[in-house]
């Protein structure tokens, strides 16, 4: 991961080294980033939920949908949002990549 040596942040992230390693340490959360970085214009909850669950191979049924998207929600949002990688619209439930440079950092 190449640093920025004076004020020692991810180059593109700006974000410690720590923190860019946290955010990409949940493979929910990597799943998360890398179906915005696949999206435009970011995406409305449920789109994301569902993208996450297909990426993951999971059947679709309404009862993992809702705990999916309560973990997406309480665990990963706000750790994304707080670290400013994500932005999170909540009058429209749209979620959309602020920093899609991190995407590079995320191991194949």
């Amino acid at each position: 991961m190449a640093t920025d040596s004076q004020n020692r942040t991810v180059s593109g992230v700006g974000l410690p080294p720590e923190v860019v390693e946290d955010i990409l340490a949940a493979p929910r959360r990597r799943a998360v980033l890398e179906c915005l970085a696949a999206a435009e214009d970011g995406l409305v909850m449920d789109e994301l939920v569902k993208r996450v669950i297909d990426r993951e191979g999971s059947d679709v049924d309404g009862e993992h949908h809702e705990r999916v998207r309560v973990n997406i929600y309480d665990d990963h949002l706000p750790k994304l949002t707080a670290t400013g990688v994500v932005t999170y619209d909540s009058m429209r439930e749209c979620v959309a990549l602020a920093t899609p440079t991190i995407i590079d950092h995320i191991d194949g």
